[in-house]
């Protein structure tokens, strides 16, 4: 097996930093939060407007930012060389998706044309106040448990592969005495 180096910039700026099992613990974070949002916001009356639709927007912004990691750690795992995609775009996201993987996605209603609506939900949702159009897109948590388990199901399938890929990675840097 040929042995890799990684620079400092990989680290930062490569696939290497990525973790998919990291951002399933993430993605769980956030399903917590959106559970206990919703609850919050369902207990709300009717003189609590201003509130509720604070709420919303918080749920906008988690849970999209919550697929979007979904979606990347979904890619790095469909691309172990490559390095992940910096975009907010998802459509350019699933575009680069294996087959399988997008089949997947689609088994779960999230497809192209769905995520053709609103591209960038984590930039439109977190800047959705300036504007005209205050459009935003809220995915529930129960869809993003889906979403985790798919991917979750994706590690398990490539374990292998992953566990060979890391032992072929050699770290360099210094370290303090």
């Amino acid at each position: 097996m040929k042995e890799r180096s990684v620079s400092i910039g990989m680290l930062f700026y490569g696939h290497e930093y990525w973790s998919s099992g990291n951002a399933i613990d993430e993605i769980e974070v956030y399903c917590e939060l959106l559970d206990h949002l919703e609850e919050k916001r369902d207990a709300l009356e009717t003189r609590g407007k201003g509130e509720e639709v604070t709420l919303i927007n918080v749920q906008a912004v988690l849970s999209s930012y919550a697929v979007e990691i979904a979606m990347k750690s979904l890619w790095a795992l469909d691309h172990p060389e490559g390095t992940i995609p910096h975009t907010h775009n998802l459509v350019d996201i699933f575009d680069q998706l294996e087959d399988e993987t997008k089949k997947s996605l689609e088994g779960l209603r999230l497809d192209r044309q769905i995520l053709g609506r609103m591209p960038t939900p984590f930039t439109s949702n977190r800047y959705s106040m300036e504007q005209d159009e205050r459009e935003i897109t809220v995915y529930k948590a129960p869809f993003l448990r889906d979403v985790t388990q798919l991917l979750r199901d994706n590690i398990e399938e490539n374990r292998e592969e992953l566990l060979q890929s890391a032992d072929r990675l050699t770290f360099y840097g210094s370290r303090g005495s």
